[in-house]
């Protein structure tokens, strides 16, 4: 049997067992993620003025859990995948002491290095409240 990691839990039992199944039901389809070419946009990716910007990389399972949770809050925000963007890996290891630590947030320019939901949408409330308007605002 092999043991399998979900959002930081350790799990031994068997994959034929149902409650593992339903457990690790994550909506992987749902969470294929597509990063936002900032660039593209015209503006610099370490900084979104007045917004929210997430960086992550893939198959980091704390970006995932995070990104998972904003999904139901109905928060916009950009996703800046920093294994694409080597500017974005650059802003995030001069916030996260030299590491590119993710998910790393900024909140009207303010960053956050691996924050939680809760830490997140305070910020929010603090910083952008306007970007809460028909936002679920529930930690």
């Amino acid at each position: 049997m092999l043991p399998l990691v979900a959002f930081g839990q350790l799990v031994t039992r068997p994959l034929n067992d149902p409650g593992t199944v339903r457990k690790l039901a994550v909506y992987a389809p749902q969470l294929r993620m597509t990063e936002t070419n900032a660039k593209a946009r015209g503006s610099d990716v370490s900084e979104e003025s007045g917004g929210v910007v997430v960086y992550w990389r893939p198959r980091c399972p704390y970006c995932i859990k995070l990104l998972t949770q904003l999904r139901f809050t109905q928060l916009e925000f950009t996703k800046v995948n920093i294994w694409k963007h080597p500017d974005a890996a650059a802003f995030v290891r001069s916030v996260a002491d030299g590491n590119e630590t993710v998910p790393t947030v900024t909140v009207a320019g303010r960053a956050m290095v691996n924050p939680s939901k809760g830490e997140l949408l305070e910020a929010v409330r603090a910083y952008a409240p306007h970007l809460l308007s028909g936002a679920a605002d529930g930690s």
